[in-house]
């Protein structure tokens, strides 16, 4: 057995989905453009942290506002997106 960083099968699911999905993106057709965003997040006792935003704590709402935190995140719906955490950081990936 290899204990190699890039064995897979040492691969958590960020990586595994990760992987997944740009050999997707690679097996499609070369006419399909891919614009792919992430976000990362913690959920613990109902509340969000946003593990891309350095000032994002497990604060409450009322929370230090000055220091930048982000506050009181929350899931949503919408028809055009889906499911998402508003206010959440996004970053676009290559890869």
């Amino acid at each position: 057995g290899s204990n190699s960083i890039e064995d897979d099968q040492n691969d958590g699911i960020i990586g595994r989905a990760g992987k997944a999905l740009f050999q997707g993106v690679r097996d499609a057709k070369e006419s399909i453009e891919f614009a792919i965003k992430v976000s990362f997040v913690e959920i613990y006792q109902e509340r969000i942290r946003d593990l891309l935003n350095k000032y994002s704590s497990f604060g409450t709402n009322n929370g230090d506002r000055q220091s930048g935190e982000k506050q009181g995140l929350q899931i949503r719906e919408d028809k055009q997106r889906g499911i998402y955490i508003k206010g959440c950081t996004e970053i676009f990936i290559t890869n």
